[in-house]
């Protein structure tokens, strides 16, 4: 065989065999192509410990090209989802068994191999968003490890587009020839206005460069448009980048202001401004947005508005179906129905959003001024578990009672009966009058 040749030819060289598993999908499928079954993968096992390799590693199998099965995002597959597997191959060989599959944090690569599931963790995306995953480990510093929230957008889909491997989390990743922290040629005192994850990285790195920080951040609580993106479900995972933080900077030369916004008076104190205020909700000029009953997606992720009742959902963007997905309920008429709350939804024309979602809703476009924003109703109904959607036309009004749009390209015509109304409008960049940078500090 391969194996005994290698070993006569190359008598020192570790062979590390992959064992892919097709694991169940369903009732009568099975995720991954290529791969063995968990009962022959076992006897498969046992004889490649017969002929001599040296370790196995135990992983999901794929060769459709499907990454999702083997790189799944965030909420796509549970933690630990090959564990199963490689405690059953450990306890038919005697040589090591690596596993690989969503094992996160260090604690639960701990326990993965304590309960006796696995000798060896493998580590994949981990390793971008923080390559000394393992000398933290080693050091006793397990809590200062970024942990990888599995977006995807870095690696996976670098790799699709064919771009070269990176990390939204590490913005050292892929560009290590050019972007290295070094300490500054002196220091300064740097106030960072706004505690989201822009914020929060300005600080960490300006501190490593031996800066005195400041982080002002107008509410009681860091982490900005995070707290509100990981709502919806499977986005929890985004909180790990937050947790981050929390371990790292209190151990840095970082102040926290929490509660309190900078201000004029603040400015003299301080030797540069970095702001890193993000976005707020951009709002449309359509007639009736400010009415009592108009509100948006923000604020309802944010738990600031409570929705119950018959809901739907104006704007085909990721923004306006997130709130969907964290249990607004629907219902939909053809032409008029009842509704307590009207969530609208509209992004900027070209959105990546709308690319994701095309052939989900009509596209159209409403001109305001200069601004030109795509629009589309999307009504969901949550009862029957059904989505609906319907294109909404180019015109918008919004009266006390009832929501009209018409397109009169085709002679659409809506009108809603409703009690509430809720605006999910995009975002808009946050001015500010104070402008700061970190080259060269």
């Amino acid at each position: 065989t391969l194996v005994k040749r290698l070993k006569t030819i190359v008598p020192d060289m570790v062979i590390d065999y992959k064992l892919p598993i097709v694991t169940p999908l369903g009732e009568n499928s099975f995720r991954g192509k290529g791969g063995l079954p968990l009962d022959e993968a076992c006897i498969f096992a046992k004889e490649l410990e017969a002929c001599g390799v040296d370790t196995l590693h135990v992983a999901q199998a794929n060769h459709t090209g499907n990454m999702g099965d083997t790189i799944p995002a965030m909420g796509t597959q549970p933690y630990g989802f090959m564990v199963s597997y490689s405690k059953k191959i450990k306890e038919l060989v005697s040589i090591p068994v690596s596993v690989v599959g969503r094992i996160v944090t260090p604690e639960a690569a701990e326990a993965v191999i304590t309960n006796g599931s696995a000798d060896i963790i493998g580590l994949g995306r981990s390793l971008l968003t923080d390559p000394d995953f393992a000398n933290k480990c080693a050091d006793g510093h397990c809590c200062n490890v970024r942990t990888c929230m599995m977006c995807n957008k870095g690696c996976t889909d670098n790799i699709q587009n064919r771009a070269f491997l990176s990390c939204v989390l590490n913005a050292e990743n892929g560009y290590e020839g050019s972007r290295q922290i070094t300490p500054a040629a002196s220091t300064k005192n740097i106030a960072i206005i706004g505690a989201g994850i822009a914020g929060l990285e300005a600080a960490r790195v300006a501190a490593l460069r031996g800066h005195h920080v400041t982080i002002f951040e107008k509410s009681l609580q860091i982490g900005g448009q995070l707290l509100i993106a990981s709502v919806p479900p499977r986005k929890e995972e985004m909180m790990r980048s937050i947790n981050y933080y929390t371990n790292v900077l209190p151990e840095l030369d970082v102040t926290f202001r929490l509660g309190q916004e900078f201000t004029s008076q603040d400015y003299n104190s301080f030797d540069e401004v970095i702001v890193a205020t993000g976005a707020n909700n951009a709002i449309i000029p359509v007639p009736g947005i400010e009415l009592p009953t108009v509100t948006s997606a923000w604020d309802v992720l944010a738990k600031k508005e409570i929705v119950f009742g018959n809901v739907s959902v104006i704007g085909g963007g990721l923004v306006g179906y997130a709130p969907v997905g964290a249990g607004i309920q629907h219902r939909i008429g053809r032409r008029c129905f009842i509704c307590y709350r009207i969530i609208i939804s509209v992004g900027f024309a070209g959105a990546g959003d709308f690319r994701q979602l095309q052939g989900l809703s009509r596209f159209h476009r409403y001109r305001a001024g200069k601004a030109t924003f795509g629009l589309s109703f999307s009504v969901f109904h949550h009862a029957a578990n059904l989505v609906r959607i319907h294109g909404l036309g180019r015109h918008i009004y919004i009266g006390k009672s009832a929501l009209f749009a018409a397109d009169f390209g085709d002679f659409f015509v809506l009108a809603v009966l409703l009690r509430t109304v809720q605006f999910v409008v995009g975002r808009r960049m946050l001015g500010a009058p104070f402008q700061g940078h970190l080259c060269g500090t």
